[in-house]
């Protein structure tokens, strides 16, 4: 999923962000590295979601639901302990994580969770991770499901575009489409 979310990284830099709020652009590598760095770290916050939930083969009641949508906060929670241990730079170092593992569900259209942010008020690297995370659970097989393939995902993340995926970055993200299916092809057999 990280690669995923480089490849994206790498392609939304290149067509130029449009509109980000503190976009830096003499930083776009150390984004690129951070974002690619801090990607696999998205769920750290179900670290605080009992298993009881977490591991339920079934459908989740409406209160371990309300419960299992804590894990963006509570992610949140644990990178900003980390980023204490580190005086002076911690926060900084972790920002993008931080970022990441709280607007990783928020959707576009302002309907996501914890704090139903909508278009650009989403952190630039929670909206990249948000679509590879997606696309990777999709072509994923699980046991409670088959693995779709890489079309059929891509399908979904343009149907979203708008509404669950920033539409830039769903345009970016297809551009990256020759290297995100070499990725798909070296780690489908993983």
């Amino acid at each position: 999923m990280s690669q995923y979310s480089r490849i994206l990284a790498e392609s939304y830099v290149l067509f130029g962000p449009r509109g980000e709020p503190d976009w830096n652009p003499d930083a776009s590598g150390e984004f690129i590295r951070d974002v690619v760095r801090f990607a696999p770290m998205h769920d750290i916050g179900k670290v605080g979601i009992p298993d009881s939930i977490l591991l339920k083969p079934g459908r989740l009641s409406q209160v371990e639901r309300t419960e299992m949508n804590m894990h963006p906060l509570i992610g949140g929670e644990v990178l900003r302990a980390c980023a204490k241990q580190l005086p002076g730079r911690g926060l900084s170092l972790f920002k993008v994580a931080i970022d990441i593992a709280e607007g990783h569900h928020e959707k576009y259209d302002g309907s996501g969770y914890p704090m139903a942010l909508a278009g650009k008020e989403i952190p630039l690297a929670a909206r990249i991770v948000a679509i590879a995370d997606v696309f990777d659970a999709l072509t994923s097989k699980r046991p409670y499901k088959e693995a779709w393939s890489p079309e059929q995902a891509m399908e979904y993340l343009r149907l979203q575009s708008g509404k669950h995926f920033d539409p830039d970055l769903v345009v970016a993200f297809e551009s990256g489409l020759p290297a995100i299916m070499q990725i798909y092809r070296d780690l489908r057999h993983i």
